[in-house]
């Protein structure tokens, strides 16, 4: 995944690719297979927006977040639509409404809070996996402490 990611920013800084099927096609010729919804997931987890250029061409391109704004929009999403969190010893179950998962998800990995080892999302839960418990507390603190009291 993070070559891959690795890749689509160096096609992306090197060619004004239009359509996520041509930024498909030049992964592939640089022999790497994806899926259209592959590319979506990386597109926003990228940060890659749509731009124009002085001719009307319009173009993939990395837009510069702060990591300041990340965290922010990570509070705010946690807020929105997180219900419940559940730690099973450095295991954090995040329950939360339909669809939302892989946003969160995407925000969280690209935060790369030290004690989250890894993250699995589904449709409207999220697994995230810590290396001890004592960072598995860190983690759901960090929900806790943002969540609704309204959604619980």
């Amino acid at each position: 995944m993070i070559i891959r990611r690795k890749l689509i920013q160096l096609l992306i800084n090197k060619k004004k690719i239009s359509t996520q099927q041509e930024l498909i096609e030049q992964l592939k010729e640089n022999g790497v297979e994806v899926t259209q919804a592959t590319i979506s997931r990386d597109i926003r987890s990228l940060n890659i927006v749509k731009k124009r250029d002085d001719k009307g061409l319009i173009y993939y391109a990395q837009a510069q977040v702060s990591k300041e704004n990340m965290i922010w929009k990570f509070y705010e999403t946690v807020e929105q639509y997180v219900y419940n969190v559940q730690r099973i010893e450095y295991i954090n179950v995040i329950h939360m409404v339909p669809n939302f998962a892989n946003v969160l998800t995407a925000l969280l990995d690209s935060l790369e809070i030290p004690e989250v080892t890894g993250s699995v999302a589904g449709y409207d839960t999220i697994m995230i996996i810590s290396s001890s418990i004592n960072d598995a507390m860190v983690v759901e603190k960090l929900f806790e402490d943002h969540i609704d009291a309204s959604l619980k």
